[in-house]
């Protein structure tokens, strides 16, 4: 060989330390909780105005249903494609 470097001598020092496991993703070192009863349930106030029968009768008097403004929608996207 041109040259008689050992790579298994025993001396040898390696200046890098810190090269983690590439096949663990290190966004998983925490493992993640699904949240708890408490704070899936959603407020009582937004629940009531706006996904109630309230809510629907309200609209439904005022005329501003989800059917008109689909319709609505619709027509804009008509007018302005882009």
């Amino acid at each position: 060989m041109a040259n008689d470097f050992r790579f298994n001598d025993p001396n040898l020092k390696d200046p890098i330390k810190d090269v983690q496991d590439p096949l663990k993703d290190p966004l998983q070192n925490e493992i993640q909780k699904p949240p708890g009863f408490f704070q899936t349930l959603r407020n009582p106030m937004e629940l009531l105005f706006e996904e109630s029968l309230p809510a629907s009768l309200y609209q439904w008097i005022t005329g501003n249903t989800k059917k008109k403004q689909a319709l609505d929608a619709k027509r804009f996207l008509q007018r302005f494609p882009e």
